[in-house]
């Protein structure tokens, strides 16, 4: 079976081609913008990691990684956010983020 991902931001055209570089390397990959969305597909299937932005609505990304640990205690994930809000950045480390990346990418 392939691996599970999850890509969740609000600019679409990130999710849109982040989902289908996955998906052109075998990957399934669903996207969405919220983070109720991020606990809906993750109820319907386990995912295998979790890309997701500290702020996004429907609860921010630290909120939502935190209840996914909760039933998912292994599950990698990788935060992006618009900031490099210090305690954003330490929480995310706690909860065990594999990485943390600040966007606007280069």
């Amino acid at each position: 079976m392939k691996k599970y991902i999850i890509i969740a931001d609000t600019q679409s055209d990130f999710t849109w081609t982040l989902g289908n570089l996955l998906t052109e390397n075998g990957y399934d990959v669903t996207t969405c913008n919220d983070g109720l969305s991020v606990l809906n597909f993750s109820a319907k299937r386990t995912p295998d990691l979790v890309v997701i932005n500290n702020q996004i609505p429907n609860g921010d990304g630290i909120e939502i990684i935190a209840q996914l640990k909760t039933k998912f205690p292994a599950l990698p994930f990788v935060m992006l956010s618009n900031s490099t809000d210090s305690a954003v950045v330490m929480e995310a480390t706690k909860l065990g983020a594999a990485a943390f990346l600040v966007k606007p990418f280069p």
